[in-house]
């Protein structure tokens, strides 16, 4: 996503570009905005949205050796019980209710940051993990599980209102 905006700004430098965080659907038109990103389990509040999908991503567990090496074994999903969970709140949803998540933070950074600091296992989306570089320090936890996927969902009002400077950066994608 950051590469998109960069390269959308370098084609059109004198375009103002404001970015909101919304963890909810938005009424987009009454809200001003010409569009939002949302992951596939968030419920669109309106059906005559457009909804274009742009990535599908997995999620796993992973901590480093020395947090593992210090904590009790962790070979079932259960086992998690026992450890501290870092998460944001779309990979939570695919744990037991019974797994308490001791941080839950939509800041990917924080997240890897505090499993880099051996504070727990952290619930993150492999295509993060391959982009952070940070992976090589880190073990995957559970390697067997195979948790479901998601995907990142692109949202704006028929196309037939799109502005120009919308458009182009839909078509980026």
């Amino acid at each position: 996503f950051n590469s998109t905006i960069e390269d959308y700004s370098a084609q059109f430098p004198n375009v103002q570009i404001e970015i909101e965080n919304y963890q909810d659907s938005v009424d987009l038109k009454r809200q001003g905005l010409d569009l939002q990103i949302l992951p596939n389990t968030v419920e669109i509040i309106d059906d005559s949205y457009v909804q274009f999908s742009l990535l599908h991503y997995g999620s796993r567990l992973i901590a480093t050796k020395q947090y593992l090496d210090s904590h009790p074994f962790c070979e079932s999903l259960n086992d998690l019980k026992l450890h501290r969970i870092l998460s944001n709140r779309y990979s939570a949803d695919f744990l037991d209710k019974s797994i308490q998540i001791h941080l839950k933070s939509d800041d990917l950074n924080l997240l890897l940051k505090l499993a880099l600091q051996h504070q727990g296992i952290a619930f993150l989306p492999d295509i993060y993990l391959t982009r952070s570089g940070d992976g090589s320090n880190l073990v995957h936890v559970l390697p067997e599980v195979d948790f479901p996927k998601l995907s990142l969902t692109m949202i704006y009002p028929s196309a037939n209102s799109l502005s120009k400077k919308t458009r182009s950066f839909i078509d980026l994608f």
